[in-house]
């Protein structure tokens, strides 16, 4: 996917009180600004258009154009990216955690990218999860097997825990993938 289109990460919040109607917070720069050596031009940011998707957040997206700098991008909720199914992390809409009942060690990953990879790690379940998200879901978490030690502590540091951990899991039967 070497044409792949900008995004930014934005909080969505209500427009109104009276109204379900979830609105992005409009960012001052365009992703070509932000990128960009030459941040003379201001951006012009509008709204170009709303889109819904077959998977993500259940609201429609912002898709944004900056006329100064003739680029259009996507604006995506908290906990979502372009080109993932399911969400990387279940926030709300404005970026805050989503508190459920249960473990919440369990309920913090359903229907994330990482569910997978918890599903698989319960002996006696029965759902086969999906070997692509349990491999997204290793590498990102540091215990996939085949990541070098130097991108291990990497993650362990980004992550904020100990790398010892993080290598047993990536040799173990339920850790690595």
């Amino acid at each position: 996917m070497a044409n792949r289109k900008p995004f930014l990460i934005t909080p969505y919040l209500y427009a109104s009180t009276d109204t379900a109607e979830l609105r992005p917070i409009i960012p001052h720069a365009c992703p070509f600004a932000l990128t960009s050596e030459s941040t003379q031009t201001p951006c012009r940011i509008g709204l170009h258009h709303r889109r819904r998707r077959k998977t993500g957040p259940g609201y429609p997206l912002s898709v944004m154009c900056c006329t100064a700098h003739a680029c259009t991008f996507t604006l995506y909720p908290p906990g979502f990216a372009p080109y993932q199914s399911r969400a990387v992390l279940k926030l709300s809409p404005c970026g805050n955690r989503v508190f459920g009942e249960g473990d919440p060690f369990e309920t913090d990953f359903e229907s994330t990218m990482f569910e997978g990879a918890l599903l698989d790690s319960h002996e006696g379940d029965q759902r086969t999860p999906d070997r692509r998200a349990r491999r997204n879901a290793a590498r990102i978490t540091g215990v996939a097997r085949d990541l070098p030690a130097r991108l291990r502590e990497g993650i362990a540091w980004a992550l904020s825990v100990p790398v010892g951990p993080l290598h047993w899991l990536s040799r173990s039967s339920k850790g690595g993938v």
